[in-house]
Formats: structure tokens, C-alpha cells, sequence
């Protein structure tokens, strides 16, 4: 049986137990609640019935006490003792109305609410008796009152007692029965308490028999979670790279294992060979990082081949004592598991010693390794994967640099021709104008275009290159947003009266100054306003300057605001993407590459800000360069120092 289908065993013993346990003490908490609370609900009864009789008797005794008062009052001759004798008359009225209200106030049920109907009228006729003999006393005639009071009075009196009499004693017999029903529910009570308590104990004897039948498995698994826990502390120490981790891993499992030696081995089936990546060793054995050695003369040959960690105690007492693999490695105790990279078998993680090991390998032990080897296939898989993805990165960063290498050749030597095609054409539109040639001019003009046209998208592709390399330049310095404004769309005059658009600029006064690189500045400023020009027609294009607050910060804002043709919602999310439009009809009926955008949102990111946009299909666009009012020196002197890093 092995360590995991022991405690799975185990476990479920003592589960079955204890809940069994729980079950009857449960049930045994159950049964005295439920008694207790019978009891308690008897006993509230008893003392219900109490009270009652205490009522019953004070409302007897009153009624009695009355009678008596009304018979002294007849034979007193002092008035003033007579008056007293009234006093005491009505108080003991008061009294007896007071327990009447009170008894007649709950509910009455079976034989004592007709015991309590046979003497209510008596009751009622004693009360009125009574009162009609002190109002006789009160008038002096006596010899009437005593008549009344023989006659009447104590006959109805003696009836009451015996009717208040049969009462008690069936509220007796109710509390007499009340408290046999106690002693019967107790008895059985304490019966089935007995019962279950002896079963509970038989089954906690069993439980405890099975708890110490897998004392030494409970053991082990105490013993294999603190490894765990070391293997754990040693796998999440900060600070190691992943060769310092495999390397701590193995010293934690030679001390654990009580070993010497503890080696992480690559097994090439092909080669036959066995190459140590991982050693930990004392120097005096000469086992070192990289030392390769046949694998059929090594145990992890025998490792290698198996599913199930390999344990071997005391090799001279062993099968393979005097074998190829003894010989050859000098070892007198190994314990190793099979260790697979990326699914697939890679090799071993093995610990020795040149000694016997003093007790038997357990099952805790070859978990143990087996654990080890785990982390380490992990470990590995990890370390593979960053230099796969450090040499990815080499092969990128080189592949940008080339690009970024080719496109600047490649623009200036596709420049320097465009810009004498340039310049010879408008010497030849200079010359044809001259000898009145107006067709040949026309065409010159638009070889011109089309230069200059080309020129634009050749920069364009530059800029781009060198924002994605990181090698844009900037030199920032305060500027004047109304002086830069003005000087853009005085170049947008003959553009602006063609589309027939009006311009309006609203400058907020009391925040004129920024700090920025004017070039690209200007260039992004082009870029927006040319699109607002070149996309609205019969139309209005606003440009406002102004200070807002967005996440805790004050910025410098540029709006460019236009009616023109708009942008779906759709195409929003790529228009700052390189070489995309909004749609292939805008692309074919205005024209453009789809660099503009993108090349002025990542040099307004680059100089600290930001740019946004707001547009719906034929309603216009809105585009707002956010500037930082606050450290923008320092955010742009960052980029300029990256820049230069990466150049360099």
C-alpha cells in the first residue's frame, strides 16, 4: 500500500468514526434538549398552577375573612371599631376581585372550567349577600343583618368553600399527574442516553484503535508536509535566478534525504550518453557541471526507463550489487525519479551517497524526489522558455534595427532624386511660363505634385520608423500656441476657400505658453487641421485652446473641431493604427496613406501627452492634443534620453 492510498484509508476511517460519533452526541444533545425543554414547559405548567392555587386560596380565604368581618361589625358597639371593621371589609373585597380577575383572565379547559361555572353564581350571590348585610350593619338594623348574614351569607359561603375545595383538588391531581409525566420522559431519557453513550464509546475506542493502527502513515504524511513546506520556502526565495533555485532545491534534498550528492541529469537515448546540468557535491568527489558519462554504465539508465522513482538503500545488499552500473558509479545508495521537459522524457533528478543509507527509503522519500523532480521539469521549461524569448527579443530588436537602418538609406536615396525631379520641374514650369508653353507648364505642375506628394509619404514612413525605433529627436522649449496656430492654418488659406470651409480660433489668454518641440508640434497640428480641410466641405472647423483637469492633473488642450464627413463607431478603434483609414470609400475618394494619425498620436505620447477623439458617421470629428501643464520638462527630457539610449 502506498503512502497516498493509506491516508485515503485512513482518512476515511476516522471520518466514518467520528462523524459516527458526532451523529449519536448529536443525537444525545437532541434527546436532553428536547427533554429540557418538555420539562421546562411541565414545570412552567406546575408553577402556572401553583400561582392558581395560591389565587384560589386568597380569594377563599378573603371571602372567608369578609364573612367574619360582617359578623364582628353586628356585635360591636364602638363606631369607630366598626369603621375600622369596614375597612378591612372592603380591602378584603378588593383583594378578592383582584385574584377573581386574574383567575377568570387565562384560558379555562375541560373539567376546571366546569367546576368554575358551578360555583359562579354562587360566588356572584355571596358577593351581593355580603354587601346587602353591610349595608344593613351601616343602617343599624342588626337583627335584619343577622338574620341575612345566617340565613344566606354562610350557607352560600360553605357552598363557595367546597366548590374552591374541588378546584384545589383537581389542580392537585393535574400537577400530581404533570409531575408523573416528568418522571416518565426522565427515565426514558436517561435510558436512551445510557444507550447511545455506550455506543458512542465502542465506536470511539474503534476510532481511536484505527487512529493508532496508522500512527506511523500519520507520521509520514506529517513528515512529507513539512518537506513540502521547506520545498515551498526554497522555490519562493526572492532574489534567485532560476540556476540559483534548482541549485538551493538540491542542497534542501541531499539535508531532507541525509545524502551527499544530488545531480540534475539531461539523458540523450541516442547518444547513450548522461550529462550532468546540475551538480551539488563535495569538491573531494571531482563531480562537476557538464561532465558527460556513458549511460549504460549509469543508474539513471535505469531511472530513465522507468515510470516510478527508483530507491535503492544499501546496492552492495541489493540486486544490482557488483553490476556494470556499482562498478562504474562507486555509489551505495540511490534514489532518483524520471523528469520530463515540455511533455516529453528529458532525464533524471537523482541524489547518492558513497554510503549506505542508515534506514530503508520510504514512500515519503520517493515522493519527495518525485516532488523535486516536478519543480525542476518546471524550473527547466522555465529557463528554456526565457532564452527562447530573450533570443525572440535579439532577433526582433535586430530586425528593427535593420528595418529602421534600410528605411533611412532608403529614403535618402529615394529622396535626393525626388527632390532634383522637384526642383527641375519647377525650373522647367519657370521656363514654359516664360515661352507662354501653358500645356507643357500644366504637366510639369503635376509632375511636381506627385513629387512632392511622394516626398511627403517618403517622410511620413521615416517618421514612423524612427517613432516605433525610438529614435525620434526631440528638443523642447517653451512656444506660443497662438504664434504656432496662427502660422499653421495661414498655410491652409487657399485649401480652406476651395472646400469653401470657414475657420474660427478661440485661444484661451491666460495659458498661451507650452513646452514642447515645435517641430512636431507643428507637424501634428498639420496633420489634424489638413484632415479637418481636406474632410469637410461647405463646412466649419474650429480650433480651441484651453486648460482641463483629466485624472488629477491640469493639461493644455488643442481641439480641432470639424462637421465634416465623420467617423463610424467601428472604425474609431484603428484610425491610430499605421496605414489604416476609417473606410476603403474614404481611401479611394480623398485619397492618403494612413500614417498621419498614427505618427501624431505616438509624438503626442511621446512628448508626455495624448490624443483623443470624439466622431460620429456625418456629424464630424473632434481631435484634442492633451500637453501636461506640470513636469513636462522632465517627461520630455525623458524621451529625449531614451531616444538618445536607443541610438546609441
Amino acid at each position: 500500500m502506498d503512502l497516498s492510498t493509506s491516508h485515503n484509508r485512513s482518512k476515511t476511517v476516522i471520518t466514518i468514526g467520528f462523524s459516527t460519533i458526532i451523529v449519536f452526541l448529536m443525537v444525545l444533545i437532541g434527546l436532553w434538549v428536547d427533554t429540557v425543554i418538555s420539562n421546562e414547559r411541565i414545570l412552567k405548567e406546575i408553577a402556572q398552577a401553583q400561582l392558581e392555587t395560591r389565587q384560589i386560596s386568597a380569594m377563599r380565604n378573603a371571602a372567608y375573612r369578609r364573612a367574619l368581618a360582617l359578623h364582628r361589625m353586628s356585635i360591636m358597639d364602638d363606631p369607630f371599631d366598626q369603621e375600622e371593621e369596614e375597612r378591612r371589609f372592603r380591602l378584603l373585597g378588593g383583594e378578592f376581585l383582584s385574584n377573581r380577575e386574574k383567575l377568570f383572565s387565562r384560558p379555562m379547559r375541560g373539567r376546571e372550567k366546569i367546576a368554575w361555572d358551578d360555583i359562579r353564581e354562587t360566588l356572584n350571590k355571596g358577593g351581593r349577600t355580603q354587601n346587602q348585610v353591610l349595608g344593613l350593619i351601616m343602617d343599624e338594623k342588626l337583627d335584619k343583618a343577622n338574620k341575612i348574614l345566617l340565613d344566606e351569607v354562610v350557607p352560600t359561603q360553605d357552598i363557595f368553600v367546597d366548590g374552591i375545595s374541588n378546584i384545589l383538588d383537581l389542580q392537585t391531581d393535574q400537577v400530581a399527574n404533570k409531575i408523573a409525566e416528568v418522571t416518565k420522559r426522565n427515565q426514558t431519557t436517561y435510558w436512551l442516553i445510557g444507550l447511545s453513550s455506550v455506543v458512542a464509546l465502542l465506536l470511539f475506542a474503534f476510532t481511536i484503535f484505527v487512529v493508532r493502527k496508522t500512527g506511523k502513515t500519520e507520521e509520514a504524511l506529517m513528515d512529507q508536509g513539512k518537506r513540502i513546506r521547506e520545498l515551498y520556502e526554497v522555490s519562493s526565495k526572492p532574489g534567485h535566478n532560476l540556476d540559483e533555485q534548482i541549485s538551493e532545491m538540491l542542497k534542501l534534498g541531499n539535508r531532507l534525504l541525509d545524502l551527499e550528492i544530488a545531480r540534475v541529469c539531461k539523458i540523450n537515448p541516442e547518444a547513450e550518453t548522461n550529462t550532468f546540468l546540475h551538480v551539488e557535491a563535495p569538491e573531494s568527489y571531482n563531480i562537476s557541471k557538464g561532465k558527460i558519462i556513458p549511460l549504460g554504465k549509469s543508474f539513471c539508465n535505469i531511472t530513465f526507463s522507468s515510470n516510478e522513482a527508483i530507491a535503492l538503500g544499501d546496492i552492495s545488499n541489493s540486486d544490482y550489487a557488483n553490476t556494470k552500473y556499482h562498478e562504474f558509479s562507486g555509489l551505495e545508495s540511490y534514489i532518483a525519479a524520471k523528469i520530463t521537459v515540455y511533455g516529453k522524457d528529458f532525464g533524471t533528478v537523482n541524489f547518492s551517497s558513497r554510503y549506505p543509507h542508515e534506514k530503508p527509503f520510504t514512500d515519503t522519500d520517493k515522493d519527495l524526489v518525485k516532488l523535486i523532480g516536478s519543480w525542476v521539469s518546471l524550473a527547466l521549461e522555465r529557463k528554456f522558455s526565457q532564452n527562447a524569448l530573450y533570443e525572440a527579443k535579439e532577433h526582433a530588436e535586430e530586425a528593427s534595427r535593420t528595418k529602421s537602418d534600410f528605411l533611412a538609406n532608403m529614403s535618402h536615396e529615394l529622396r535626393t532624386p525626388l527632390n532634383a525631379i522637384i526642383g527641375y520641374s519647377e525650373l522647367l514650369i519657370e521656363e514654359s511660363e516664360e515661352t507662354a508653353e501653358s500645356g507643357v507648364a500644366t504637366d510639369l505642375r503635376k509632375i511636381t505634385y506627385s513629387g512632392h506628394h511622394l516626398l511627403n509619404l517618403i517622410n511620413d514612413i521615416l517618421d514612423l520608423s524612427k517613432v516605433e525605433a525610438g529614435k525620434m529627436d526631440f528638443l523642447p522649449e517653451n512656444i506660443s500656441i497662438h504664434k504656432l496656430i496662427t502660422e499653421v492654418t495661414d498655410s491652409f488659406k487657399l485649401t480652406l476657400s476651395k472646400n469653401n470651409n470657414k475657420l474660427t480660433i478661440q485661444f484661451d489668454e491666460n495659458n498661451d505658453s507650452v513646452f514642447v518641440d515645435p517641430t512636431r508640434m507643428k507637424q501634428s497640428l498639420l496633420n489634424l487641421i489638413g484632415n479637418a480641410v481636406k474632410f469637410t466641405k461647405n463646412g466649419t472647423i474650429n480650433i480651441e485652446t484651453k486648460q482641463q483637469e483629466r485624472e488629477g492633473r491640469f493639461w493644455t488642450t488643442i481641439t480641432v473641431k470639424d462637421d465634416g464627413i465623420g467617423i463610424n463607431k467601428e472604425a474609431i478603434n484603428k484610425i491610430f493604427q499605421p496605414f489604416q483609414q476609417a473606410s476603403k470609400e474614404t481611401s479611394i475618394k480623398y485619397g492618403g496613406t494612413g500614417l498621419g494619425l498614427a505618427i501624431t498620436h505616438r509624438m503626442c505620447q511621446m512628448m508626455g501627452g495624448d490624443l483623443t477623439v470624439v466622431s460620429h458617421k456625418d456629424e464630424g470629428s473632434t481631435f484634442t492634443i492633451w500637453l501636461p501643464n506640470d513636469q513636462a520638462d522632465s517627461m520630455l527630457v525623458d524621451n529625449m534620453a531614451t531616444a538618445k539610449a536607443a541610438n546609441s
